[in-house]
């Protein structure tokens, strides 16, 4: 039976208490739980298991593929180990119960030395059988390394582990815990470069086989689970990602705040005294991002408050998925991966653009906005790194400046206020909220009555019932003209509007007086970059350039702070 581990999805206690392993029973089941010390498995039963010649009581067994080696010697094991140990975070010594060394079918004999045979009884194995393994091209199957579980009631088995939804105890999908493979299942190819990557997805995607709730109960119940996977995460699928579940957010994506939340609780923020809010329509991304998930694909206006909020690095793609201003976003914790993630997603679907020199534009309409002089100086001190690193000065520009002195023939004498004040609005909230138009339909038609909804979704779809297809048009013509001068616009809107890629940088904490803890605690600081259209993986170069010749860390911690000590 192949081993998938449970591991938390957000920072919290198991939902559920498993056997400890002297207690552990395989049965007949499909599915088998245990734990190992502190951490639980399951083992998934394969419909075409392969067989071994083992016939003892259930035993852990870790496959280990020989790749042409003719003698196991101790330090070819301990470097196998050390490899398996540092990759993946499903494998213990513990699955060491038993070896099967995997060798091709061409391949005859095995030797392994005396102090190989010592090493692997101090780690507790037991029995040791090598496995002829079938001929991939001609069956189309082969043994993947890592750890299994067999015996007589049990032969060992592989399968490729398929997102589902976890429940714990009540009808609708809620849990912190997410089962996920071992990362010896595979090896990133050229064909396959995302191999071993997990991906959590925004619970707003279809998923085939998976319900999508959109976090309200009524579109939950209404709709059966989705038959097909949406386009853009099935690229990520064909790129060999492995998908692990799906994340909460704001109902229907809007602005909900904690308290706010009505059919599902929201997600916590791990930053700082742990009581802060996790921010805007993909909270739940967020989390996962600071809890144990290592990417993640999310869409949706408010990703950008939680990459400020919760501290990530988070970027938002160009290309379009749905109405003016919703674009694929993804978050990782480590900006290589965000990097390498982009490039194989979309990379090759970017315009094609002109080679120009670096310029830094520093938004002084922005900035004026914080009021915390700490704050203040961790960004320009990023400002400055960034300069150095480009070898180019910075330019500070108020856009509000450049509009009084200069402000576009379609304003018609306006003032900036009077021109953008309903644009955002009138063209977001139009099309978000007829995009959901057939579920309201469709529920109304089923049940007979209008579906509940949050009170921020509520209000936001009463406001926008009112604003006509006209108006709506109106506001995207406007949005046109401040594409090109982007003032009076919230910076939310900006990556979206502008139609370039963003880019989220976790680069410092400042200190303050929590209520809820009672004592000082580091608030995360964060700063937006933003490009021209196209440059999107350019754009994640030249930040990564900057972040390693600045020494800064390209990586940042789970829990509350960012660095770690």
């Amino acid at each position: 039976m192949t081993v998938v581990k449970i591991t938390n999805a957000i920072l919290g206690e198991p939902a559920t208490k498993y056997a400890d392993n002297k207690d552990f029973d395989p049965g007949d089941g499909e599915t088998q739980l245990f734990s190992v010390g502190k951490d639980r498995f399951i083992a998934l039963q394969s419909s075409e298991p392969f067989h071994t010649s083992y016939r003892g009581p259930s035993s852990y067994v870790t496959t280990v593929s020989l790749n042409g080696q003719s003698c196991v010697t101790e330090g070819w094991l301990q470097q196998m180990l050390a490899e398996y140990r540092s990759i993946d975070d499903v494998f213990h010594n513990e699955f060491l119960s038993g070896i099967m060394f995997t060798e091709a079918a061409k391949e005859k004999g095995l030797d392994i030395s005396p102090r190989a045979h010592k090493l692997l009884k101090s780690l507790g194995t037991a029995w040791i059988e090598v496995v002829e393994t079938p001929d991939a091209e001609i069956t189309g199957a082969t043994l993947l390394p890592g750890p299994y579980l067999t015996g007589l009631s049990s032969p060992a088995s592989f399968q490729a582990e398929a997102p589902r939804e976890l429940h714990v105890g009540v009808k609708y999908v809620q849990t912190i815990s997410i089962a996920v493979r071992s990362r010896l299942r595979g090896v990133a190819t050229k064909e396959k470069p995302l191999c071993n990557m997990r991906i959590a997805v925004k619970d707003i995607f279809k998923i085939e086989g998976i319900r999508t709730s959109v976090c309200n109960k009524a579109y939950y119940e209404l709709y059966p689970p989705a038959t097909e996977t949406a386009g853009c995460i099935k690229i990520l699928e064909e790129a060999g990602a492995t998908i692990v579940g799906t994340t909460k957010l704001a109902s229907f994506a809007a602005t909900e705040e904690p308290l706010e939340c009505i059919d599902f609780q929201a997600p916590w923020n791990p930053r700082a005294d742990g009581y802060q809010s996790p921010a805007g329509s993909s909270s739940g991304s967020g989390a996962r991002t600071l809890a144990v998930v290592d990417g993640g694909q999310d869409t949706g206006m408010d990703a950008l408050q939680c990459g400020h909020r919760m501290e990530f690095f988070l970027w938002r793609a160009i290309l379009q998925a749905s109405g003016s201003l919703t674009f694929p976003h993804s978050s990782s914790r480590n900006i290589k991966t965000s990097k390498m993630f982009a490039d194989q997603w979309y990379g090759d679907r970017l315009p094609k653009t002109v080679a120009l020199p670096p310029t830094i534009i520093y938004a002084s309409d922005y900035t004026a906005l914080v009021s915390n002089k700490d704050q203040l100086e961790i960004i320009d001190h990023f400002v400055t790194d960034l300069e150095s690193s480009l070898g180019v000065r910075q330019t500070r520009i108020s856009f509000a400046s450049l509009w009084d002195a200069s402000p576009p023939k379609e304003a018609n004498g306006q003032s900036l206020q009077e021109y953008m004040e309903k644009a955002c609005r009138d063209s977001f909230f139009h099309d978000d909220y007829h995009n959901f138009d057939k579920f309201r339909l469709d529920f109304e038609r089923k049940f007979s009555k209008t579906p509940y909804v949050s009170p921020p979704a509520q209000w936001q779809w009463v406001l926008s019932a009112k604003i006509t297809k006209d108006e709506r048009d109106v506001a995207v013509a406007r949005l046109e003209v401040s594409r090109f001068c982007p003032v009076g616009v919230p910076m939310l809107f900006l990556s979206p509007i502008t139609g370039g890629p963003e880019l989220t940088i976790p680069v410092g904490q400042v200190p303050f007086h929590s209520r809820v803890s009672g004592r000082v605690e580091p608030l995360p600081v964060a700063v937006s970059l933003l490009a021209s259209p196209g440059r999107d993986i350019g754009l994640l170069g030249q930040a990564q350039k900057c972040l390693e010749t600045s020494g800064r860390p390209t990586i940042v911690h789970t829990g509350k702070e960012l660095f770690g000590d």
